[in-house]
């Protein structure tokens, strides 16, 4: 890293992509204090080997990079709660990021209450926090209350065991939030349920891809989902790897009959 650092520019970087480099806490410590950041609008850390200790490290050095906007923290699974926590302490502090993801970090409800509560007063437009098992229904269901009055346009929370009462609370969100325009909950073991209560609010809101694989969805969900697009500014709809069968089918398939004759749209199943 050392080696890393001394070939870098010493400024006006405003794009740095150190993904895969094997990074660990030590070796981003030194190149905060080697490399100045004030001048960086996008920062990639993912897939490497940081911790909450090197999260302390980049809370402090957020406070002196004002035009930050991208931070991409994925697959660093040593952040977990605490590392998490004191990147939503740089968010309190008046850092401008508008891009955060935290997929594949090993974060639960600990670390999701206190961004929750952040995301209102933050600039965050794009939120990514997939992959993170331990957030569950609760987690979800704060991170959906949080989107509630927010900036946040796009929000990734695949596979975080959320169920029908996380997706719920996310569907809630939408009537509130008139920004999100694409919604991902892949693999969230949602049911017939959550597939309700997404379809009755999407007419209502803005969202235009919503993502709903791998869950457990029936017929009977899915043809909710169908009956709602028609009112939708949806253009883009996934289900594949859900419990459809014939009627399933069908009601999306004439869905898409009718909705292609005013514009174009994507519907997977």
């Amino acid at each position: 890293m050392a080696i890393l650092s001394a070939n870098l520019p010493t400024t006006n970087i405003s794009d740095l992509n150190l993904s895969f480099t094997g990074m660990t806490d030590a070796s981003f410590q030194y190149l905060s204090q080697a490399l100045p950041m004030t001048s960086l609008a996008s920062l990639v850390l993912s897939d490497n080997k940081l911790t909450h200790v090197g999260m302390q490290s980049l809370g402090l050095s957020l406070r002196d990079t004002p035009r930050l906007k991208h931070l991409d923290l994925g697959s660093n699974q040593g952040i977990a709660d605490l590392g998490a926590q004191r990147i939503v302490s740089a968010l309190l502090e008046g850092c401008s990021l508008e891009s955060l993801c935290l997929e594949k970090c090993n974060i639960g409800f600990k670390a999701v209450w206190p961004l929750s509560k952040t995301l209102r007063k933050s600039k965050i437009r794009v939120l990514k926090v997939s992959e993170n098992p331990r957030i569950g229904p609760p987690g979800l269901t704060k991170l959906g209350n949080g989107l509630c009055g927010s900036l946040v346009e796009e929000f990734y929370a695949a596979g975080v065991t959320g169920k029908d009462a996380g997706c719920r609370a996310v569907a809630d969100s939408l009537l509130g939030n008139s920004r999100v325009r694409v919604l991902d909950l892949r693999d969230n073991q949602v049911t017939n349920d959550g597939a309700n209560a997404l379809a009755s609010v999407v007419g209502a809101s803005c969202v235009q891809r919503l993502f709903l694989e791998e869950n457990s969805i029936t017929d009977r969900g899915i043809k909710f989902l169908a009956s709602a697009l028609l009112k939708s500014q949806v253009v883009e709809l996934a289900v594949e790897c859900n419990l459809v069968e014939d009627e399933g089918v069908l009601a999306l398939e004439r869905a898409f009959a009718e909705i292609r004759k005013k514009r174009t749209i994507k519907i997977r199943y």
